[in-house]
């Protein structure tokens, strides 16, 4: 069985809190009385108080994501500093707030003991992940492009390494054909077909006008692209300095959603507030929409259709149906004053009703609330090619309502100029979330509809 980064390293953290049970449960032994007086609430409240305090200071340290990254120097190091750290913090407030709870000799022993515990569980874990590094890491492919020693060096390491990538090409410059380059094949969309998900590049051994090549196919491909900070162009967009062990390398774009506690934020909210839709709006508006559809035209109740997600993964966005039975729903986008636009439907589209079906989507977890709008497989082939950086978008995944919506971008894509805004805000949203963001999108979007959109048909 293969686990990848993101759940292998909750094995070292349900250890640890294992560890430190035991810890209590041994000082107990040794200085209770009876273990009526263990199992009293005063006694549990306290255990639980501990184990809270030490998983804040293991996520503060990073702690259970260096056990997947790092050298066994750095993890005996950091482990140490944090339970050293942690024995401080928790002295203080035994001070404060458990001296009637604990005796001094049981607190420090089990502190002491979970220690020792913390020291031997860390040699085990070691052990086991270097003779079973397969279970822990998912590999994802690379190539590197503009081959030189340095680069040569960071391919041993990554392969040889506890790293989560398999280098499976490394290239000269003039050994990948692109596009860009007025070849009528790409290097780079073949290596897309074949899996890789990420490019390594150094910056010194390509031409300028290379790299800014590579980007943009990159970017078309849905390959995310990293820099070796030996260079010497400079970029003509923000970076990021990430670390691969002891060597750095250079992100073209911030992307916050691929933080996990990011990630949990962001699903929670949409999964208690789909919830809420659901049970307190949809339980009853449903039917009678229902009824209003179904007397005016033939046909089913909700419409539903391929479109593009997360990572370019096709799913079914579902709408309440606002057209007559049509055969090219798939084709042709709604346009203003458009004929198979039924008279209910034009009120759904306009007060934006249409789209609550899809809070089922959020809930299936094929999108989120808020997100770059999905868009039908047919414009996602089509734009592809024609508006830059346009597949970075489903870098995440798409939402019922975005940024570039709030901001007047949504409904029909009149020109290329009007795609391309749209992108651009797309990028800028996955670029710079926070939770907060999303919460201003929520209402400037409420705020947009009972203000009404010049857009909104």
């Amino acid at each position: 069985m293969n686990f990848c980064n993101r759940n292998a390293k909750y094995i070292p953290l349900c250890l640890d809190w294992v560890l430190l049970t035991i810890s209590v449960i041994f000082s107990s032994l040794l200085f209770l009385n009876n273990s009526e007086a263990f199992f009293s609430a005063d006694v549990v409240s306290g255990i639980v108080f501990l184990e809270l305090i030490w998983m804040c200071f293991a996520y503060s340290k990073s702690l259970y994501h260096r056990l997947l990254t790092d050298n066994a120097e750095v993890i005996v190091r950091v482990s140490v500093k944090t339970w050293l750290f942690y024995i401080l913090v928790c002295s203080l407030l035994y001070f404060l707030l458990l001296k009637n709870i604990f005796t001094g000799k049981l607190f420090y022993t089990t502190l002491f003991l979970f220690g020792f515990f913390l020291f031997c569980s860390r040699v085990v874990f070691l052990s086991f992940r270097k003779k079973f590094r397969h279970l822990f890491v998912r590999r994802k492919k690379a190539v590197i492009i503009g081959y030189n020693g340095y680069n040569g060096d960071l391919q041993h390491i990554i392969n040889d390494g506890f790293f989560e990538y398999k280098i499976t090409g490394r290239y000269q410059e003039d050994e990948v054909r692109m596009k860009s380059n007025g070849s009528d094949y790409s290097d780079i969309y073949e290596m897309y077909r074949e899996g890789v998900e990420e490019i390594f590049c150094c910056l010194s051994a390509m031409k300028k006008e290379s790299i800014q090549q590579l980007l943009y196919e990159a970017d078309q491909n849905m390959i995310r692209v990293k820099f070796f900070p030996e260079f010497e162009h400079i970029l003509n967009r923000p970076v990021l300095i990430d670390r691969l062990g002891n060597t750095q390398v250079i992100t073209v774009r911030k992307e916050p959603l691929l933080s996990e506690y990011n990630i949990i934020i962001k699903r929670a909210f949409d999964i208690c507030f789909s919830l809420m839709v659901i049970v307190f709006i949809l339980s009853w508006l449903v039917p009678l929409l229902a009824l209003l559809i179904k007397a005016e035209s033939r046909g089913p109740i909700f419409f539903k259709q391929k479109r593009s997600g997360r990572n370019n993964q096709p799913f079914y966005c579902y709408k309440f149906r606002s057209m007559k039975v049509n055969q090219h729903s798939d084709k042709v986008q709604a346009s203003k004053q458009d004929a198979r636009i039924t008279k209910v439907g034009a009120f759904l589209r306009r007060t934006s009703l249409d789209e609550l079906p899809q809070f089922f989507n959020v809930l299936r977890g094929d999108m989120s609330i808020v997100g770059p709008r999905p868009h039908m497989l047919l414009h996602t082939d089509q734009y592809r090619g024609e508006v830059n950086a346009y597949m970075i978008r489903h870098f995440v995944k798409p939402g019922i309502t975005g940024w570039a919506q709030v901001n007047g971008y949504r409904g029909e894509t009149r020109d290329l100029r009007f795609m391309q805004s749209r992108v651009e805000h797309d990028i800028a949203y996955l670029e710079n979330w926070t939770f907060m963001l999303d919460m201003k999108i929520i209402f400037l979007t409420v705020w947009n509809i009972f203000k009404g959109e010049q857009n909104a048909y």
